[in-house]
């Protein structure tokens, strides 16, 4: 008896190429998760903010942010609120561009109109989601500040 060696058919070597294929994209697919996941990629480094000047009732706040960012992600939301023994937040959220680097910015920010005189602390909250299974979110409060009342309340 002789022994017989044939060719495998063209389309059994196809086949073997497209499940080594998968196999190799599928690795790199989860690679790549674990890096999303497991890499820290923290867009942002440092984030300061402080209210500047003497604002008043029903004004706009003007706020001082001193930040590091480190990747060119835009943010997904930007929330502020007043806080003191409780959290007023502002009816819409402010966003503004970050360029990437270490910056100082001067912004206006649309205070709540109808809130007490008083002392208070801005919170800024900074969410950012680069990927579906990945946020960072970013907490921060300025140092507390007077909320005078408006000059019309004071004079009566």
């Amino acid at each position: 008896m002789a022994l017989v060696l044939r060719e495998p058919a063209r389309h059994e070597s196809v086949m073997a190429h497209a499940g080594n294929l998968a196999l190799v994209l599928m690795a790199c697919a989860l690679i790549g998760l674990l890096v999303t996941v497991a890499y820290p990629w923290d867009p942002i480094t440092k984030l300061n903010l402080r209210v500047l000047g003497a604002p008043t009732v029903g004004e706009d706040l003007t706020v001082e942010l001193d930040y590091c960012k480190t990747r060119a992600w835009a943010p997904v939301a930007v929330r502020w609120a007043l806080v003191n023994n409780v959290a007023v937040s502002f009816p819409s959220a402010t966003t503004f561009s970050m360029p990437v680097g270490c910056h100082v910015h001067r912004l206006l920010v649309p205070a709540p109109r109808h809130v007490a005189p008083g002392i208070y602390m801005l919170q800024e909250e900074v969410l950012y989601q680069p990927w579906p299974w990945r946020e960072f979110t970013y907490v921060r409060q300025s140092p507390p500040f007077v909320l005078l009342p408006k000059l019309q309340e004071a004079t009566r």
